[in-house]
């Protein structure tokens, strides 16, 4: 988000993301790549999942928050204060974030505005102007929030901040529509943690809507450290009226120890009173969800690792699509 604002503020940066840009991508370039001139700022979303953002002694940072991942959350918050200790000039953190670094040398930067919600959706009041992006959900909101600040920070005005990020066109595969607005709703996402799972099954769900929400566990080592935060997770995500389908653990191959199944959360969500169904394939998945699905619900999918699941969201959409043309 950071350096799509900055190219339509005019900075011309050099851009290299995890995620493709759906505006970049459209426009038929990588995506995830943007060269810009030598003495623009250079934007990089930097990896804790292999320890590799230690690499980086970035002049500026932008932390949104803190929460266990690959390691566990005392493991992430050592993690970040050792990356904040060699951040230069400044860190843009989200709420509470600031507490959990330390002292580093760098000006901490907290902001700490509570999204707000209307009937247009999601927004922040932040520096006299309304926030908003086209992509659903608060944590959404607090994504342009951070950004902006980032964006004054290195002298941009906010007005034109604010009227640039109404037209962010969002990220593949985080809340990215699969359907071409079907009575029934297909939403691909790449979360993969308890934190970034219920917020997007919270950035979805509507009164009156429900949600089929699909998860792929993306390695046995990750759903065993946190299984009981995925549990808490669904639990509190999935509403009475809601569904979920939990595919097999994705598995790369090599020398993983196998000992944990999507089984294994299906069965502590049931003491939890949400019941998950367990298709051992993406046809088993696919005839369950058109069985299921009704005008005005929203499919959700969610994962990462699998290709396969970027696929499957354009192929159920397609289908969800035909059959509602079928007379």
């Amino acid at each position: 988000m950071l350096g799509w604002l900055l190219e339509q503020l005019g900075a011309d940066p050099t851009v290299i993301n995890g995620g493709a840009l759906v505006a970049w991508a459209r426009a038929g370039g990588v995506g995830s790549v943007r060269r810009g001139t030598p003495d623009a700022p250079w934007v990089i979303e930097v990896d804790e999942s292999d320890r590799s953002l230690l690499n980086f002694h970035p002049q500026w940072s932008i932390l949104t928050n803190i929460s266990q991942d690959h390691f566990t959350l005392a493991e992430v918050t050592e993690l970040f204060r050792a990356y904040a200790a060699q951040v230069q000039t400044g860190i843009v953190c989200g709420a509470g974030v600031a507490a959990a670094l330390g002292a580093p040398a760098a000006r901490l930067v907290e902001v700490a505005t509570p999204p707000e919600h209307d009937s247009a959706g999601w927004f922040v009041t932040w520096r006299g102007q309304q926030l908003r992006v086209p992509q659903p959900g608060a944590h959404n909101a607090l994504n342009a929030l951070l950004a902006a600040e980032q964006a004054t920070q290195l002298g941009h005005a906010p007005e034109a901040i604010a009227e640039a990020l109404t037209r962010f066109a969002g990220v593949q595969r985080r809340l990215e529509r699969a359907d071409a607005n079907g009575p029934v709703r297909v939403v691909d996402d790449y979360a993969h943690n308890p934190a970034k799972i219920v917020a997007a099954w919270q950035a979805v769900a509507e009164p009156g809507r429900r949600v089929l929400g699909v998860w792929r566990p993306h390695g046995y080592g990750p759903l065993r450290s946190m299984l009981a935060a995925l549990t808490d997770a669904f639990a509190t995500a999935c509403r009475p009226t809601d569904q979920l389908w939990l595919l097999p653990v994705f598995d790369a191959g090599g020398t993983a120890n196998r000992s944990i199944q999507s089984r294994d959360l299906a069965e502590a969500l049931r003491v939890r009173g949400v019941n998950a169904a367990l298709p051992e394939t993406y046809d088993a998945l696919g005839a369950e969800l058109l069985a299921a699905a009704r005008p005005g619900d929203t499919i959700l999918l969610m994962g990462a690792r699998d290709p396969r699941l970027p696929v499957f969201a354009a192929e159920i959409a397609a289908r969800c699509a035909a059959r509602q043309e079928t007379p």
